[in-house]
């Protein structure tokens, strides 16, 4: 079944459940969509609304969160890029975001991907074209500032258990132009961050692999995330620090 999305808004509005199930489902298809999930038979793969987690647009380079991808090993069909300064391979996992840190795909195939150095359950599944570039990025940017370009297509996420011996369709990303923001945390902007839950009918997947297939040559990616670790919301920062707070307390009674 495709999901057809146009706002996170509409899977994050705990006041309106019913409604948000209704576009999710895509049962109430908006003209044009931003993103379309289509999962594979026997998997799921799903999206809570996130645009843009982790965007840092000051920080030169902007760093990545910890993630099992760290400690693997990038590939693509176009080793070396086909633009090879500054867009080599190992920029797919070297822990950064922005443009001067992404991968270009080329004429040479249609794919990018990481090996894990074991197997490892697989529950989420992170990549964007560009999380995070400031104007006058130092070093520079070719060509300055935030990219935009180079994110509209349609990604296949896929698995491999067997060391890249066969690859398994987790489901289809079908990334348009239509209905964003051009700002971190609200419509859907198919350039920045987005990361998918994944997992099969029967349980989570296991594997040693992600691989990340295109339809487009040209398609950029500045980073593959595998199991990232999560945030804590604002709110719960908040509750941490009075707890902390109120415990000192305590302890000076």
């Amino acid at each position: 079944m495709k999901t057809k999305i146009v706002s996170c808004q509409q899977l994050k509005t705990p006041f309106l459940p019913a409604l948000s199930t209704i576009f999710a489902l895509g049962m109430l298809s908006p003209a044009g969509a931003a993103l379309i999930l289509t999962p594979a038979p026997g998997h799921s793969l799903t999206w809570d609304g996130n645009d843009g987690d982790y965007y840092d647009n000051v920080s030169i380079p902007a760093a990545v969160p910890f993630n099992d991808a760290l400690g693997g090993t990038p590939f693509a069909a176009n080793d070396p890029s086909a633009f090879p300064v500054p867009h080599v391979v190992t920029n797919l996992n070297d822990g950064f975001y922005g443009n001067t840190s992404a991968h270009i795909n080329g004429s040479g195939g249609l794919f990018m991907g990481v090996m894990l150095p074991a197997l490892t359950q697989i529950n989420n599944i992170a990549f964007g074209r560009d999380n995070g570039t400031p104007e006058g990025a130092a070093p520079g940017d070719c060509c300055g500032g935030l990219l935009t370009d180079r994110a509209v297509d349609i990604y296949t996420l896929q698995y491999t258990a067997d060391s890249g011996g066969t690859w398994i369709d987790i489901g289809n990303l079908d990334y348009s132009a239509d209905g964003g923001d051009s700002a971190p945390g609200g419509s859907f902007d198919p350039y920045l961050r987005h990361q998918y839950d994944v997992a099969t009918d029967a349980g989570p997947i296991m594997g040693d692999g992600v691989r990340i297939m295109f339809t487009n040559t040209g398609t950029a990616i500045d980073e593959i995330e595998i199991n990232t670790v999560s945030i804590p919301e604002p709110a719960g920062v908040s509750l941490l620090g009075l707890g902390l707070a109120g415990f000192l307390l305590r302890r000076r009674r």
